[in-house]
């Protein structure tokens, strides 16, 4: 998914930092259930697939503009 991601960042002309997180501890900590998943700010965005390089620049714009509101 990283590489999906990065591109969708570089699309959108975001700053981002991006971590992989592959302990299972923290996985569960996070409330993950299904993996891959991609969290921004700690939100999961998306859990159990990769969207395509078509669909992830909307997701990533569209969890913004939520973090934004709330």
């Amino acid at each position: 998914m990283k590489p999906i991601v990065d591109e969708a960042v570089k699309r959108l002309q975001l700053e981002s930092t991006i971590s992989i997180i592959c302990s299972p501890a923290e996985i569960q900590h996070k409330g993950i259930k299904h993996l891959p998943a991609l969290l921004i700010n700690g939100s999961v965005v998306v859990e159990g697939r990769v969207p395509s390089i078509f669909t992830m620049p909307q997701l990533i714009q569209t969890a913004i503009e939520k973090m934004s509101v709330d």
